[in-house]
């Protein structure tokens, strides 16, 4: 926290304030206003990964679900906007210092270490900054894969989707494999 002579507070003054901030109800109300913050702004969540157990069973409602594939380089449009998610032991620091921006991107980049086998990447579009629903193009969707427990029904749905667009990525299937504890894409 940085509360400097800068802003016309007197040692006194610069002490309470400070006092003041270290309160409860000011964090609970701090932590409330970020929140809100947060909340506003778009966040496409990406992997380096496609085949991790635990993974599927959160991200996919229990392996139903599919994962899209992409084709992503730093200079690829939409994706070459992905920011890689920093995993730490210890939650980011307010910086009364930092704009609002700054600070937003550090709470949402930044994840426990508990989390790290994710690999994330996160695309951040900020409402104020004129972020809006945005559409990858679309010869960037490489690759379909099909979690273990897909519905038959969906997986045609799927076809149906793809059939129907311009581009025609790969379908894949993910299989429990027989030797260990892991998924297989084939």
């Amino acid at each position: 926290m940085r509360l400097t002579a800068d802003v016309g507070l007197k040692r006194r003054e610069r002490r309470d304030a400070a006092r003041k901030l270290r309160s409860s109800k000011a964090r609970r109300d701090a932590r409330r206003d970020i929140q809100a913050d947060v909340d506003k702004v778009g966040i496409l969540s990406l992997s380096e990964i496609n085949d991790d157990l635990l993974m599927w069973s959160h991200y996919s409602n229990g392996h139903k679900g599919i994962c899209l594939e992409f084709l992503a380089t730093d200079n690829t449009p939409f994706f070459g906007d992905a920011q890689p998610v920093r995993y730490n032991d210890q939650r980011p620091r307010f910086d009364y210092g930092d704009d609002k921006f700054t600070q937003l991107e550090k709470i949402i980049l930044t994840k426990s270490a508990h989390w790290s086998y994710e690999k994330e990447w996160r695309i951040l579009r900020h409402p104020e900054r004129g972020g809006r629903p945005h559409e990858f193009p679309p010869e960037l969707l490489v690759g379909v894969i099909f979690g273990c427990w897909t519905e038959p029904d969906h997986k045609k749905l799927v076809r149906e989707w793809i059939e129907a667009g311009r581009t025609h990525p790969k379908l894949y299937q993910a299989r429990e494999r027989d030797d260990a504890f892991g998924l297989e894409i084939i």
